[in-house]
């Protein structure tokens, strides 16, 4: 199976400094729409397309695959929140300001707000994707339109040092990682775009 993970573009939370989960997510920049053309149109050049897209339920993901879909001309299935950020429970649409005491880092294993996941959850939800496309989708191409938690976990899961993080953000927005194998062969990186 050939998973290609994309990073939705640049979205408006960052502009609005808000916390962006279902409820507080805006969308897209302009930006954000060009940064998808492109690592679309880079994934036709290198003939990278996937079979089909699936994407998080979040407005700026759900945009993304839909911006990909149309360059890549390939259908795009139903929205998943197997594909979501951690959900922020309680801090969703806060402003950055207004984070006070959630703006500290917590333990891996504890929510980040009351409704909200741990970064543990994300991980536990990142391995049943897996386990789901495994089982369903062998052998096929699937592009993943998702978000960075989502990206991260899955390389701390399944690609190890195959990924460099030298850098604090090292995925940006509009990026895509291309990888290959199976949850029980394991994966290997094939390009990051």
């Amino acid at each position: 199976m050939r998973l290609t993970l994309v990073r939705h573009g640049q979205s408006q939370l960052g502009n609005y400094r808000v916390v962006g989960g279902h409820r507080g997510c805006m969308g897209l920049t302009p930006k954000g729409v060009v940064q998808v053309r492109e690592v679309g149109e880079e994934l036709l050049s290198l003939a990278l397309v996937p079979d089909f897209i699936l994407c998080s339920s979040m407005r700026r993901s759900r945009q993304s695959a839909q911006i990909l879909g149309g360059v890549l001309r390939v259908p795009i299935g139903l929205p998943t929140c197997l594909l979501c950020e951690v959900h922020p429970g309680a801090t969703d649409s806060l402003s950055y300001d207004d984070l006070g005491e959630y703006g500290l880092r917590l333990p891996k294993d504890r929510p980040i707000a009351s409704g909200g996941e741990s970064m543990d959850d994300l991980e536990l939800r990142t391995r049943r994707l897996i386990e789901f496309l495994d089982k369903d989708y062998f052998a096929n191409c699937v592009g993943l339109v998702t978000h960075f938690g989502v990206i991260e976990s899955f390389c701390t899961l399944f690609l190890g040092d195959q990924v460099s993080r030298d850098i604090g953000v090292w995925f940006g927005e509009g990026r895509a990682l291309v990888v290959e194998g199976s949850r029980s062969k394991g994966f290997r990186l094939l390009r990051s775009i």
